[in-house]
C-alpha cells in the first residue's frame, strides 16, 4: 500500500465514524497497526467477510415475510370500528390523583398520561393497573370493569420497587439487540432469534438475549466467541438503531393470528403451542398470546416494553458467546448479554466503564437445566406473564 495512503487511512476512519461512537467505545486513536477486523473462535472462524457492516452499505430494505404479515394485521385491526364504550380511570400517585373517562379497547395508558400531565409522558416506563397488573403504556385498556385505578412506574421513585422498571428496560433492550442480528452476518448464515430464557434479577443488573447460529464454512458448523472489534462493531450497530428512534409495536394474537405471521411449520408455533398447553395444565383462561414488532423482527414476548426509545441511556453489549447447546434448527444456541441504563439516571464514563468492565469480565450467566429448548422458553413465557398480570 502507498505510504500516502496509510497515513490516510485512519483519518478517513475516524472522519467517517462518528466522534461519540469512538469515545464510547474507548477508542482515542487509531493507528493504521491497530485495525483488526472482526474474528471469532470456535469450530469454525467467522471473519470480516462473513459480517456486514450496514452502514458501510446501501441496499433495497425488504421485510421478511412476519414482518408484512405483523404490519398487515396491525392495519386490519386499526380500521375495524367497534361501538365506543367509556371506562373511567383513576390515576394515583406521585401527589396528582385525578379522574379521566377514556375509551375501551381504544384508549391506552399514555393516553390517560396526557390527561394527567406531560411528566407521565416522558418519564413513565409501564403502568400499573388495580393493585399487581403492569400493562404497556401503548397497549389499549381492555378491563370489563367500568372503573379501574392506574398508576404509572417511574425509574426514579423511591416509593416502588424498581423490579418492574428494571424488567421493562431490559425487555426493550432484548427486543433492540435482537433486531439487528438479521442484519449482521452475510446470507449463508441464518439467525434464528429465542429472547431470554433466563430469568435475570436486578442483583445480575444485565440483560440476556439467546438466538441460533446456523451456517457452514468450509464444511464446519459456526460456533462464535465475539472478540472485542466485534463487541465494538455490535454496539455501533445498536446505537444507531436507538438514534433512529424506532417504533415498536404489540398486539395479542390467537394461534391462528400467530400462523398466519409466522407461517405454518414454524418452531415459533411450537412456541406457540407449548405456551399455550402451558396455560392449559394451569387453568388458566388465556388462548392469546403477545407478538412485538420491531424493524424486522417480530417475536413472542409478554412485556411490558418501553413506550418509547427515548427512555434508553446508556447501553452496551458486553459479551457473546456459544452454549453447549443445539436449537431446533441444526445450529449451536449463543447469547448475547449487555448492560442498560434508563436516560433518567445517566452515569459517570468512569463508573459506566468500571460496570461494563465487570459484565466483561463476569459473562455467562449460570442457568439451570438445558438452555433454550422449547419447553424452557414456553415456562419463561408462562412465569413472566404471571408476574406481569398479577395472576
Amino acid at each position: 500500500m502507498n505510504r500516502s495512503l496509510m497515513k490516510l487511512l485512519p483519518v478517513a476512519i475516524g472522519e467517517f465514524l462518528p466522534k461519540n461512537t469512538l469515545t464510547s467505545c474507548g477508542i482515542t486513536r487509531i493507528s493504521v497497526n491497530s485495525i483488526r477486523f472482526c474474528s471469532a473462535v470456535g469450530i469454525e472462524r467467522i471473519t470480516k467477510d462473513d459480517i456486514v457492516d450496514t452502514e458501510r452499505a446501501e441496499w433495497e430494505h425488504h421485510p421478511p415475510p412476519a414482518a408484512e404479515s405483523f404490519q398487515e394485521e396491525m392495519k386490519l385491526r386499526s380500521e375495524l370500528k367497534g361501538k365506543l364504550e367509556k371506562i373511567k380511570v383513576h390515576h394515583k400517585g406521585h401527589n396528582r390523583n385525578i379522574t379521566v373517562e377514556v375509551n375501551r379497547n381504544y384508549s391506552t395508558p399514555l393516553d390517560v398520561a396526557r390527561h394527567v400531565g406531560l411528566n407521565y409522558v416522558q418519564l413513565s416506563a409501564c403502568a400499573l393497573i388495580g393493585q399487581g397488573k403492569y400493562m404497556d403504556m401503548n397497549q389499549p385498556i381492555t378491563e370489563v370493569e367500568n372503573e379501574i385505578e392506574m398508576e404509572f412506574v417511574w425509574f426514579k421513585n423511591s416509593k416502588h420497587d424498581p423490579t418492574a422498571a428494571n424488567k421493562t428496560l431490559w425487555n426493550t433492550t432484548c427486543l433492540l439487540t435482537g433486531s439487528i442480528l438479521s442484519d449482521v452476518f452475510r446470507d449463508y448464515i441464518e439467525v434464528y432469534p429465542w429472547l431470554p430464557s433466563v430469568d435475570l434479577n436486578c442483583e445480575s443488573g444485565a440483560f440476556g438475549y439467546e438466538f441460533e447460529l446456523v451456517g457452514q464454512k468450509n464444511g464446519q458448523d459456526i460456533k462464535w466467541n465475539a472478540d472485542n472489534d466485534e463487541i465494538i462493531l455490535l454496539n455501533r450497530k445498536l446505537r444507531s438503531l436507538i438514534y433512529s428512534k424506532p417504533f415498536i409495536y404489540g398486539i395479542d394474537v390467537t394461534r391462528a393470528g400467530a400462523e398466519k405471521i409466522f407461517g405454518k411449520g414454524s418452531y415459533k408455533i411450537e412456541m406457540v403451542d407449548q405456551i399455550l398447553t402451558k396455560f392449559r395444565e394451569s387453568k388458566q383462561s388465556v388462548n392469546k398470546i403477545r407478538l412485538y414488532c420491531c424493524g424486522d423482527l417480530v417475536e413472542i414476548h409478554p412485556g411490558p416494553l418501553l413506550p418509547s426509545v427515548g427512555l434508553l441511556g446508556q447501553v452496551e453489549i458486553t459479551a457473546v458467546y456459544p452454549l453447549d447447546c443445539e436449537g431446533v434448527n441444526g445450529g449451536f444456541v449463543h447469547r448475547l448479554e449487555g448492560v442498560a441504563l434508563p436516560s433518567v439516571l445517566p452515569a459517570h464514563h468512569w463508573p459506566w466503564s468500571v460496570i461494563t468492565q465487570a459484565a466483561k469480565e463476569d459473562a455467562r450467566l449460570e442457568r439451570n437445566g438445558e438452555p433454550t429448548l422449547i419447553e424452557d422458553f414456553a415456562q419463561w413465557y408462562y412465569d413472566q406473564y404471571i408476574w406481569k398480570t398479577g395472576l
